[in-house]
């Protein structure tokens, strides 16, 4: 050592000072001193931070006593969020993947129950389609307000129309006639096609409106596959007062006899066909308040060479000698419908 400093080009050994005594500093195998903070860390409050050895414990206080926060194996925070609610504390829940549940609340209504804005909730609220059934992704909507071209329309028989009409609608000012032919086949009919990202359970709402008595109508969701066509097909037969689905074979099967929608202009029915695309079974149909069970009932197939793709149509027939109508409105398509 000259002039008083240290001659750090030789070994030296740092102590400090332990409150009593002078103690080595300790270095790792690199030279880096090791610094082990001890004692109590104030930060928003009291929170108590001890080491002894390699073993660290730190405690919150729960506003009275001192509590060890928990780890679990891999030594992550164990924490149960909660938030005030009237100078209680609640639980912040979250899914199965752990994402936070978030509810937008506005104050109670005048009956005094809490009033809960989810996302599906505010989009009806913001002028949605899809306020009846609000399960599914949608992956198609259309209120025909920009018209039918993406639509193929069609018909047979004397006097059958496929108009868009500002006549009757279920929402906004538009909806889509079809007029049934008063001679062979009676029939006005409409369709649309669209590709699939993705095979899951699908959904296809309709709501419709009988501007007159009509013969049948019915509604079907079509997967092509490039070999064969999966058809879910069901019927409302009008005149027989049927319910009714073609099964695996292609034949007609009763979901529901002595069934009659009431007829008028002014009252759209709700259509809703849940079909299981993965496994080319039926899976739930909705109408109006009533929901059936058809999991238990396979499509119909039949060979097609159509190119991969999702088909969803209406068909209208009309009684002989009329030319029956009904208003077309809310046509949704969805994806990953839950069981």
């Amino acid at each position: 050592m000259s002039n008083g400093s240290p001659d750090y080009t030789r070994k030296v050994k740092i102590y400090a000072w332990d409150g009593t005594n002078l103690v080595p500093v300790k270095v790792d195998s690199d030279g880096n001193i090791i610094m082990v903070p001890y004692g109590t860390l104030t930060v928003d409050g009291a929170v108590d931070v001890s080491q002894t050895d390699s073993i660290r414990e730190i405690q919150g206080a729960d506003g009275v006593t001192l509590r060890t926060i928990a780890v679990d194996s891999s030594g992550n925070i164990i924490s149960v969020i909660k938030g005030d609610y009237l100078g209680s504390l609640k639980n912040i829940k979250v899914d199965e993947d752990g994402r936070m549940i978030a509810l937008i609340t506005d104050e109670l209504d005048i009956y005094n129950n809490k009033v809960i804005v989810g996302n599906a909730e505010l989009a009806v609220r913001l002028g949605s389609e899809k306020f009846f059934d609000r399960r599914g992704d949608v992956i198609f909507i259309d209120n025909f307000e920009n018209g039918t071209a993406k639509w193929r329309l069609s018909g047979v028989g004397t006097g059958n129309k496929q108009v868009l009409t500002a006549d009757k609608s279920r929402s906004r000012g538009y909806s889509v006639k079809l007029v049934g032919g008063s001679t062979a086949t009676f029939l006005a009919e409409m369709y649309a096609r669209i590709p699939y990202p993705v095979l899951s359970k699908w959904g296809f709402e309709v709501h419709f409106a009988m501007g007159s008595n009509i013969d049948k109508v019915q509604f079907s969701m079509v997967k092509f596959t490039g070999t064969q066509a999966k058809s879910g097909l069901i019927r409302y037969d009008r005149t027989n007062e049927k319910l009714q689905y073609v099964d695996k074979n292609g034949a007609d099967q009763d979901i529901e006899t002595s069934f009659k929608l009431s007829q008028s202009d002014y009252l759209f029915h709700v259509f809703k066909l849940v079909q299981d695309l993965e496994n080319d079974k039926f899976h739930r149909l909705i109408i109006n308040e009533t929901t059936y069970d058809l999991s238990a009932y396979d499509v119909y197939t039949y060979s097609d060479t159509s190119t991969k793709h999702i088909s969803i149509g209406i068909e209208l027939y009309s009684r002989s000698g009329n030319n029956d109508y009904i208003y077309i409105d809310n046509v949704i398509v969805t994806q990953n419908e839950p069981d």
